[in-house]
């Protein structure tokens, strides 16, 4: 059995509609028989058809609000640089883009191991993915950490525990969840003693799933809060509020 993961899938569709002329071609690449008709009420079918039928010059890509960019321009580095910013917009969205920089470059993940899931954090951090070249150095105080992993099972226990180290680290703070364990009880789902997901105590950016999950895994993860960081809009929220 094949799977194909979401992200698969849309880029099978984006790499075949830049190239399709007629709606008679296929959705997935798989079939090529396929005729729209008027008559179709399906909702996806009919935005996959009015997707077709758009001319590829025409088509554009959704960025900031109303705001919208041809498909083909350049994009910038900055995810809020959009045609008809003011001064003021300019400005703020500058001032975000250089402090996700840096929160972003200098992730700093609480030594917090609570069960299997942290040998394979270990191995993140020793040389072989060594996450010290992302900047991302254990501490062990959560008053000097950006983000904590939860690698184990929460225990009933530990809950109390866990969320005043979590409450002790500094804003802005993130949580990455880590194993079946740690996303909604795991093997341990139906005891007595385990919390069913650590989002239950604090809430969490990242879950990145597997019993253990890899190193690799881990690593996709803190990539993927990496570009959630990027992406952050305090100086644009304090100005248009």
């Amino acid at each position: 059995m094949i799977r194909f993961s979401g992200k698969a899938i849309r880029d099978i569709i984006r790499r075949h509609y830049c190239s399709v002329s007629s709606t008679k071609d296929c959705v997935f690449g798989f079939i090529n028989t396929i005729t729209p008709s008027p008559s179709h009420k399906h909702v996806g079918a009919d935005a996959t058809i009015r997707h077709a039928n758009t001319d590829a010059s025409t088509r554009h890509v959704p960025l900031h609000g109303d705001k919208y960019e041809k498909k083909g321009d350049v994009r910038r580095y900055s995810p809020f640089h959009f045609k008809g910013q003011s001064k003021a917009e300019w400005v703020v969205a500058r001032i975000d883009d250089i402090m996700n920089w840096g929160r972003k470059g200098s992730l700093w993940p609480l030594t917090f191991g609570l069960a299997c899931c942290a040998l394979e954090m270990m191995h993140y951090a020793a040389p072989r993915y060594d996450m010290d070249r992302f900047g991302m150095v254990f501490r062990g105080t959560p008053r000097q950490t950006d983000v904590i992993i939860v690698a184990g099972t929460v225990t009933n226990k530990m809950a109390p525990v866990f969320r005043k180290t979590y409450d002790m680290m500094p804003d802005p703070k993130w949580v990455v969840s880590m194993g079946s364990c740690a996303n909604g009880g795991g093997y341990y789902h139906y005891t007595y003693s385990t919390v069913r997901g650590c989002d239950r105590i604090v809430p969490v950016d990242i879950y990145v799933p597997g019993c253990p999950p890899t190193a690799e895994a881990l690593l996709y993860g803190m990539l993927q809060l990496q570009k959630k960081i990027k992406r952050m809009r305090l100086a644009q929220i304090w100005y248009r509020h």
